[in-house]
């Protein structure tokens, strides 16, 4: 066996140097990633053992920094905006829409919309509001977690590629319907169970509530003429204002545009 390998995470690929490393299970879901993997660069040997050394004390003391408790939460709570703002920034750059679904869907209509043709905005807020009310309380619906993995083996049938696992919680019957899949279309598109459900933390509680606010109330978006709607609209908009205050760091002098506006400007810096 060489020197070479015989350094701890330092692997050779074609020539080139690599520092890779597996994280913990435990902090997997917390860090937002199963694997350490940084290249080197076009560096001598000695170089780059420097590289793994220094990458692996850095990497020694956060594994031990993440015994705490709050730092642990904090870790999974930069690592989830920083994975939504990178799944956001994708679909702006490859011009690809997000489309919504709305709490009622009338005759002739689609269930799914983008955001632009949207009939009812405010009901697509709500349902946004439902989606993060049961995932914050832990109560995660079935028919929500398989419309994700529909839009992931759909994504990897059209020849996309995922970088990274949908990690899904353990839900009761998941399992069972994954099981009614194509197996190896599901192990294609990195889809995965979790043992445990991981619970929502309140900072991504809001960024979901922020979200849905944006979504149905934007001040570009007029509120509907007819009474009945406009109940429904101003009762919906009203709940998110509420809930975002609550969750705001001081709901005596913050507004819900201050929140939104402040949590905008503190994501975009991840």
């Amino acid at each position: 066996m060489s020197d070479e390998e015989k350094i701890p995470y330092l692997k050779i690929d074609r020539g080139r140097y690599f520092y890779q490393r597996r994280v913990p299970k435990r902090l997997q879901a917390h860090l937002g990633v199963k694997r350490w993997q940084l290249p080197c660069g076009d560096v001598s040997y000695s170089k780059a053992v420097q590289l793994v050394v220094t990458w692996a004390e850095e990497h020694d003391a956060l594994i031990a920094e993440m015994r705490d408790p709050d730092k642990l939460r904090t870790a999974g709570v930069a690592a989830a905006k920083a994975t939504k703002l990178r799944k956001d920034a994708a679909y702006s750059d490859l011009g690809l829409p997000k489309f919504y679904e709305m709490t009622t869907r009338l005759a002739g209509e689609k269930q799914f919309y983008p955001r632009e043709t949207l009939p009812r905005p405010w009901q697509a807020a709500a349902k946004l509001l439902q989606e993060a009310e049961a995932d914050f309380s832990g109560n995660i619906s079935l028919d929500v977690v398989k419309r994700q993995i529909a839009i992931r083996l759909r994504d990897a049938s059209n020849g996309e590629r995922p970088k990274r696992a949908l990690s899904l919680p353990g839900l009761p019957g998941l399992r069972e319907y994954i099981n009614t899949l194509d197996l190896e279309a599901v192990k294609s598109a990195k889809i995965e169970i979790r043992r445990d459900a991981l619970p929502m933390e309140p900072e991504l509680y809001l960024v979901r509530l922020v979200d849905a606010y944006v979504l149905g109330f934007d001040p570009e978006i007029e509120a509907p003429s007819d009474p009945d709607d406009k109940d429904e609209f101003d009762f919906i908009k009203k709940k998110l204002e509420r809930k975002i205050s609550e969750l705001s760091p001081d709901p005596n002098s913050y507004t819900v545009f201050d929140t939104i506006r402040t949590l905008i400007d503190t994501m975009a810096g991840y």
